[in-house]
């Protein structure tokens, strides 16, 4: 026999083999990247999602914290790791869509494979529960009379909830002014203060401190907060969220892409991990790769032109 029939017949059994380790996917162990430290949102989100979602594909889950840079250190990370399956992280909207646009990364929306988005929390305008701001009109008013007094905080420049109120503020012609902190908990107890007006968060922060939420940046009015009018009832439209997804390095086998996004959803539906995500104030939300490779598009250019508005450019 020839020469070429034996190349020929070793390319076959290498493709076999290839097959059969994606038949067989997962084999061992895998990573869940978290960008952020232990204990923080993200953490306890990934690790109410470790059984349910070990469980689904048949292996350990080993969550691995990776922090720094506000999450793109561990998002850098994973847009090197192998594409095989076997090292997947939650990447938040931060690290994606947002900082992309004032840092120059080694990363961008086509390093990686989307799986499924995980959760959608709802932004929430509060102020302290003392403050003399009693609704979300008595706020905007306090601000157009005072340029330039109506002072918001956030933990750091660019981070959405910097973004999310001052786009809020632009929208309804209040000019404000953002103070930056080291941190949510700085951002929490100058709340509580008063040294700051207000604050854009989630439902986390609002039950966490007893904060008075003034308006909710949603299409419609929040059932858990019934008495809250959403933005658009008092002027324009704003909406925002805060959402995390499940990805991993471009370049997964369709086979396994497709296990992991079965996986995912099966453990978005599991009750278990509901309750954890629900109590934790964010609500579980599916939108499978394809359709979030769509939404994520579309905010990271709505994020680009409201940073844009705020003057942020490449550092």
């Amino acid at each position: 026999m020839s020469i070429r029939f034996f190349r020929c017949l070793a390319f076959a059994a290498l493709l076999g083999q290839g097959t059969i380790s994606t038949a067989q996917y997962p084999a061992r162990p895998i990573q869940l990247m978290v960008p952020f430290d232990a204990g923080s949102s993200t953490d306890v989100v990934a690790r109410a999602m470790q059984p349910a979602l070990g469980a689904k594909l048949g292996q350990s889950v080993l969550v691995m914290n990776k922090p720094g840079a506000s999450g793109t250190i561990g998002a850098a990370d994973l847009a090197r790791s192998a594409s095989d399956g076997y090292s997947i992280g939650i990447l938040g909207m931060g690290g994606i869509a947002m900082l992309p646009h004032v840092r120059k990364l080694s990363f961008d929306l086509d390093s990686f494979d989307f799986v499924c988005q995980i959760y959608s929390a709802p932004v929430i305008v509060m102020v302290a529960p003392n403050s003399p701001h009693k609704d979300i009109r008595a706020l905007i008013d306090f601000g157009k009379a005072n340029p330039e007094k109506l002072f918001y905080g956030s933990p750091g420049i660019g981070t959405p909830d910097h973004i999310n109120m001052a786009n809020f503020l632009r929208q309804n012609g209040v000019v404000g002014t953002h103070v930056p902190f080291q941190g949510g908990g700085a951002v929490s107890q100058a709340i509580l203060s008063q040294q700051i007006t207000a604050v854009s968060n989630t439902t986390v922060l609002l039950k966490a401190y007893n904060l008075r939420p003034l308006a909710a940046l949603t299409a419609q009015r929040l059932p858990s907060l019934p008495e809250v009018p959403t933005a658009r009832e008092i002027g324009p439209p704003v909406e925002a969220s805060i959402w995390a997804v499940l990805a991993a390095p471009k370049g997964l086998p369709q086979a396994v892409l497709g296990r992991l996004e079965q996986a995912c959803r099966a453990t978005l539906e599991d009750p278990a991990f509901q309750t954890v995500a629900e109590r934790a104030g964010f609500p579980p939300f599916f939108r499978d790769g394809t359709a979030f490779r769509a939404f994520v598009g579309g905010e990271f250019t709505r994020y680009g032109a409201m940073m844009k508005a705020e003057g942020l450019e490449f550092k």
